[in-house]
């Protein structure tokens, strides 16, 4: 309205579950959140505010279905954009040879990995799906990268298509694993258990969709969302697989002050750790104490609301040491987000 300073009110809801409001008055340049334990005021114009305000483009974009208005190469790839960007600067970085994704819709991802595998001159995508529709798989196989790719029907956990994955892998020196099929706590659980030794030192086995949990109260949300979810699934992993640790990946560039990641991938970076040279023990900080990384610890999974926690940044040079050396199965789950 005219004569009134700019000002929007948000309804939000806080990570204890219970409602609160968050007011941006521009003039006044301050954003202030209202909850349970009182308001929080900040500077509009800041980290904190950057924060709260991405969280709600999440849960509400979540809920408008924004990501499914994205294509890569001409296929529908169900992504957010801030995903996809953090998910080449790994694979640049680790540089696997293959990754292996479950679940695989209109095939989006799979033409992303690939195309980025083209440019890097190496490379190639298993995608496992248990059902992989007619027209999908002729558009997939009918692409221009369509060398690149391989695609495997049947349930991702069924032990004969585990045999199948593991045979395909052999041969191939570096391993990434990519877990977007059925997003229910149980089959991601299975999933990682399955899939987790395929992976090379180094590289990483990445949980998809952990956004679940935060938008459990969205209205597009389904029923037990809260705990039923893959970000669930990997701090439990994590916790008790000490060949893992749990990180928000170094961001090879970053002239801003932020530093955590606008993502549907929460608690979803499983990386492979060195294994122990003879007589020691393997540690979940060994290489990680000065990664610019959110770090979640085994000792620290027993409140799911437990912050993560920042580690220092690391040169290029002490990067290069973690490069290796040389959709579904079952039921589609209600937090699939792949709309076929």
């Amino acid at each position: 309205m005219h004569g009134q300073p700019p000002r929007a009110m948000v309804p939000a809801t806080s990570r204890k579950g219970r409602m609160m409001r968050i007011t941006i008055d521009e003039e006044a340049g301050t954003l202030t959140c209202e909850g349970p334990t009182g308001p929080e005021s900040m500077p509009l114009w800041s980290d904190r505010a950057f924060e709260v305000i991405a969280r709600q483009y999440v849960r509400v974009g979540w809920n408008q279905k924004d990501t499914y208005s994205f294509s890569w190469m001409g296929r529908p790839v169900i992504q957010l954009p801030d995903d996809m960007v953090r998910l080449q600067e790994v694979i640049w970085a680790t540089k696997p040879d293959l990754i292996v994704e479950t679940g695989i819709a209109h095939g989006g991802s799979l033409i992303f990995y690939a195309s980025l595998f083209e440019a890097m001159g190496r490379g190639h995508v298993l995608g496992v799906d248990i059902e992989i529709r007619p027209h999908n798989r002729e558009a997939i196989e009918a692409h221009p990268l369509s060398r690149r790719i391989e695609m495997i029907e049947g349930s991702s956990t069924a032990p004969e298509i585990v045999s199948r994955v593991r045979e395909r892998a052999r041969g191939f020196e570096s391993v990434m694993v990519i877990l977007d099929s059925n997003h229910s706590h149980s089959h991601v659980t299975d999933e990682l258990d399955a899939y987790a030794d395929l992976v090379t030192p180094g590289c990483y086995l990445v949980s998809t969709d952990g956004v679940m949990r935060d938008v459990a109260d969205v209205p597009r949300a389904g029923a037990g969302w809260a705990t039923d979810n893959p970000a669930n699934a990997a701090e439990d992993f994590a916790a008790r697989r000490p060949d893992f640790v749990l990180e928000q990946p170094a961001w090879p560039f970053n002239e801003s002050t932020l530093s955590r990641n606008v993502t549907h991938f929460p608690s979803a970076w499983l990386r492979r750790l060195q294994p122990p040279r003879a007589g020691s023990q393997i540690s979940r900080r060994s290489g990680t104490t000065r990664r610019s990384i959110w770090r979640i610890s085994a000792s620290s999974i027993t409140s799911r609301r437990t912050p993560l926690t920042p580690a220092r940044s690391i040169s290029a040079r002490h990067s290069a040491r973690y490069a290796p050396a040389s959709r579904r199965s079952r039921a589609r789950s209600p937090g699939d987000q792949s709309d076929l």
